[in-house]
C-alpha cells in the first residue's frame, strides 16, 4: 500500500500504463504540487537522450519534490497552461530511461534514495514511449 500521495499517483501510472497517460491528456489534468508534465526535446524534436533542458528539469524537480512530499514527473506529455495537453512519445524510450538513471544520482546533492523511473511503451510498437519518474520525500 502506498505511503504517500506521490507514491499512490506513481502506482496509478504503473498499473494503468498508457491508458493513464491518455486519461491525463483527455481530461487536461492539471499539474499539482505532486505532478509535473515534461517533454524531452530540442530544436529537432523529441530526443532519446536526456537533453540539457531535461537534465535541468530533472534536478530542479527532484530537489523540489524531494524537499516537499515527493512527486511524479511524466516525460512525454506536453503541458499547456499547466495542464496536460498532448502526448509526444520519446523515441527509443529504453535508451531514455538509461539516460535518466545515469543523470539521477548527480542531479541533486545529497542524492535522493528511492528515485524510480518507469517505462510506458507506446502501443505503436516502434520503440518509443513515455517515462514516469517517482521522487520520494527525501525527509521521510
Amino acid at each position: 500500500m502506498p505511503s504517500s500521495g506521490a507514491e499512490a499517483l506513481f502506482e496509478e501510472f504503473k498499473s494503468a500504463g498508457f491508458a493513464r497517460l491518455q486519461q491525463a491528456v483527455a481530461t487536461n489534468e492539471p499539474e499539482t504540487a505532486l505532478l509535473d508534465f515534461k517533454l524531452n526535446r530540442d530544436k529537432s524534436g523529441p530526443q532519446s537522450i536526456l537533453t540539457s533542458d531535461g537534465h535541468g528539469h530533472l534536478g530542479v524537480y527532484m530537489s523540489a519534490f524531494g524537499n516537499a512530499r515527493g512527486g511524479v514527473i511524466v516525460w512525454g506529455i506536453e503541458s499547456k497552461d499547466t495542464k496536460a495537453n498532448r502526448l509526444e512519445p520519446i523515441p527509443q524510450i529504453d535508451l531514455f530511461i538509461q539516460s535518466l538513471y545515469t543523470h539521477t544520482a548527480g542531479s541533486v546533492d545529497p542524492p535522493i534514495v528511492g528515485v524510480t523511473h518507469l517505462t510506458i511503451h507506446d502501443p505503436s510498437g516502434d520503440g518509443s514511449g513515455f517515462a514516469v519518474t517517482f521522487v520520494p520525500d527525501s525527509q521521510a
